[in-house]
């Protein structure tokens, strides 16, 4: 009876530890449970805070984006405004051109009376001198005009043709080489600058003559001369002529035989100055 007794507790006890495990088992399994849904939750968590992070980002760019687009508009203001500027600018240019080209046609106007030059009669001399003697000729013009305000001068402007050149020399061949000559590269260079020219700028009167200042331009290059002359006045014409005056030629770039270039020519050299008179006379 003992023995059965024992095993009955036995029994018994058997069961009782076999709840014991049990709950054990329930318990860690529910320990286990909670410990895995534990970092679910956090993954919950991290996915919300990440989720948050994400917004917060996107307001915090979206909030950039508001911030970059005035900065955006401002940069296209600024754009604008020197696109503007720019309009503005051209529409002034063009309105002081307007004036420019208003200005210029009143001066015109201002200038008087145009009257064509007579080519057949207006010319220019020259003379050009070397020790061992010098040399004469004339130059034509090909065309201008002048400009008369109550019998006065106020402006005016020839084109000389440089092809014309001649040379007034007794022996004929020497004429034509020396013509050769200067319409060639060591003086005119003809070919490169067929033309040249003379502006009026200003007359002044000097009692007994007149003062006549303008631009001459020979072989592209412009120089200020002042020269004497006569002008007389018709009803119909105008006749202007010079007193002769000299010019420098190396202040045009014409160099050849100059003892100021050249030191090794001794009695070879040519002058550097020729004697010029110019002759005007209107249709």
């Amino acid at each position: 009876m003992k023995a059965k007794s024992l095993t009955n507790k036995s029994g018994v006890s058997s069961e009782k530890d076999k709840k014991n495990e049990s709950k054990k088992t329930t318990t860690k399994s529910t320990v286990k449970t909670s410990d895995q849904a534990k970092p679910k939750a956090k993954t919950a968590e991290n996915k919300k805070t990440v989720a948050a992070s994400s917004r917060s980002t996107t307001k915090s760019s979206t909030t950039a984006k508001k911030a970059v687009k005035p900065t955006a508009k401002a940069t296209t203001a600024k754009v604008a405004s020197k696109s503007d500027t720019k309009t503005t600018g051209k529409s002034t240019a063009t309105k002081a051109g307007s004036k420019k080209e208003t200005v210029q046609k009143s001066t015109a106007a201002g200038k008087g009376k145009e009257k064509k030059i007579n080519v057949s009669s207006s010319r220019l001399r020259w003379k050009g001198s070397e020790p061992a003697g010098s040399h004469t000729g004339t130059i034509g013009l090909k065309e201008g005009s002048l400009h008369v305000k109550d019998n006065k001068i106020t402006g005016g402007r020839v084109i000389i043709d440089m092809s014309t050149i001649v040379c007034e020399e007794t022996n004929e061949e020497l004429g034509r080489n020396l013509k050769a000559h200067l319409e060639g590269g060591d003086f005119f260079d003809i070919e490169k600058y067929p033309y040249g020219e003379f502006e009026i700028k200003s007359i002044k009167s000097k009692g007994d003559h007149d003062e006549i200042t303008g631009n001459l331009t020979l072989k592209n290059v412009t120089k200020s001369v002042t020269f004497p002359a006569q002008i007389n006045y018709t009803e119909h014409k105008v006749k202007c002529y010079s007193s002769n005056f000299l010019i420098d030629r190396t202040a045009w770039g014409i160099h050849y035989g100059s003892a100021n270039f050249f030191r090794h020519l001794a009695d070879s050299f040519i002058d550097d100055h020729i004697e010029i008179g110019l002759l005007i006379e209107t249709e």
